[in-house]
């Protein structure tokens, strides 16, 4: 009875929607070619600490896979002959003292040398257009480079023809807070829909002690902007305000001893509104010229502090509703194996919750939560990633520590495809007992996009890229 309604609440049109996305992955991960990302002259202890794509100006133009390395360098890499570019290469006599030291056999001068190089190198980038030229792809990169976040823009052709870009060309726009070094434990960019705004996050590591229960992690955001309405290569960007750090949310939840709630997810909702998910279920929706809370919600009634694990969030589509409503999907792993998805819309509100209007302040805007029809759970495996793309509907993707792709359908959560992929390197079970996973090693992960449908797995300095036989 339960599947018969499940089939008789699936619509024929997404059910159509459906199946054609499944075969179309399917085809696109049968195959896979493995291809090191890092130079052989480097350091065995390079890694990829991140990737984004920058996608071909036509079905006949590569795509390149924009990879930042622990050195702090960025690898192009095409992913239709697998040839590497490097940018922004630090000194080459500092990368072979480096690479003397990891040969040397002096342990304590190695770890120092790695620890003082190495550096959470994040990447974002946003398509800019090209003008009479539809052959040439033109792009900014927005990069977190030596404890700054810059930007710096790319036209594809003078790089290719260059192979080439240096420092000099970075346009240094928001110094890190003046925190040690090794302190960040995680950094991201992410540029929002229009390319005008540019969201930084950077996880620091509390050196005071904190009170029982209270996070050692401190939560910093900047958004870094530009005056142009359709942005260029020329156009610059700037952040007058300072770093924000993000208040934990309002909503309650039921507490667990020694567990205290942290952040899993922060992006763009719209061009001009950030989502936080919190590991308490707990939305956060902020203004991002001001970064004051706007609207909050929960996803689940009863849920512990540290229940949600992972967590991802689709922006709205371009037609909102005329109300000036926003809707997405949220989606989220609890206790590392069981997956959710949630329909959530936001929209103006005339009276809000008066509870959370004496505690946080007016609220003008409301927000709705509808689960999906179910959840989808990987046993005794933890998810090490947690995606969402498009192709023809919209698919949840969770990359297994195992090294397993699970692809299901958002709006059922039904299996499409699962793929295995053979891990280089044994899994880390370890991880999912050491704090929160958005400040865990990122040494296994994912970069998916769905138009055209790609999937690569990043894994140290290796990428492999799965792709039709």
């Amino acid at each position: 009875m339960l599947d018969q309604w499940k089939l008789d609440a699936e619509s024929e049109d997404h059910r159509s929607r459906r199946d054609m996305t499944e075969k179309s992955i399917t085809r696109y991960v049968k195959g896979e070619v493995e291809r090191q990302v890092t130079s052989s002259s480097t350091s065995s202890s390079v890694f990829v600490t991140d990737c984004t794509w920058i996608m071909g100006a036509s079905v006949a133009q590569p795509s390149y896979l924009c990879c930042g390395l622990s050195n702090g360098s960025v690898c192009l890499l095409n992913t239709a002959n697998l040839s590497k570019i490097y940018l922004f290469e630090a000194d080459r006599n500092f990368r072979t003292s480096l690479r003397d030291s990891d040969r040397g056999g002096q342990v304590q001068g190695r770890e120092r040398v790695s620890s003082v190089s190495q550096q959470l190198v994040a990447v974002a980038t946003h398509t800019v257009p090209a003008g009479t030229d539809s052959a040439a792809v033109q792009a900014l990169l927005c990069l977190t480079l030596d404890s700054v976040v810059c930007v710096c823009p790319m036209d594809m052709l003078a790089v290719l023809e260059r192979k080439k870009v240096s420092r000099s060309d970075l346009a240094k726009v928001k110094p890190y807070p003046a925190v040690a070094v090794d302190a960040v434990l995680h950094s991201s960019v992410q540029f929002n829909s229009k390319g005008n705004s540019i969201l930084a996050l950077l996880c620091i590591k509390e050196e005071s002690s904190v009170a029982s229960g209270a996070s050692s992690i401190r939560y910093c955001v900047a958004v870094l902007s530009s005056p142009d309405a359709t942005v260029t290569l020329q156009s610059k960007y700037a952040c007058d305000r300072g770093w924000h750090t993000l208040a934990y949310p309002c909503a309650g939840g039921e507490s667990r001893f020694g567990a205290p709630v942290e952040l899993c997810y922060c992006g763009w909702w719209t061009a001009d509104t950030l989502v936080c998910v919190w590991s308490n279920s707990a939305l956060q929706f902020l203004h991002a010229a001001e970064m004051q809370v706007i609207a909050e919600g929960r996803l689940l009634r009863h849920c512990a502090s540290d229940r949600v694990t992972n967590a991802t969030v689709t922006r709205p589509g371009a037609g909102d509703a005329s109300d000036g409503a926003s809707g997405g999907l949220v989606a989220v792993v609890l206790e590392h194996n069981i997956a959710a998805s949630f329909y959530v819309t936001v929209r103006h509100s005339a009276g809000y919750d008066e509870e959370l209007k004496r505690h946080c302040g007016e609220a003008p805007f409301a927000v709705s939560m509808i689960p999906t029809m179910q959840t989808y759970c990987t046993e005794d495996i933890p998810v090490r990633e947690l995606h969402l793309v498009r192709s023809f509907s919209w698919t949840v993707v969770l990359l297994l520590e195992s090294g397993a792709l699970v692809f299901l359908d958002a709006e059922t959560m039904r299996l499409s495809v699962h793929r295995a992929v053979n891990r280089l390197r044994p899994p880390d079970t370890d991880r999912y007992h050491a704090g929160p996973l958005i400040i865990a090693p990122r040494h296994f992960f994912c970069v998916l996009t769905g138009k055209p449908f790609s999937v690569v797995v990043v894994e140290y300095s290796t990428a492999i890229l799965l792709k039709s036989q």
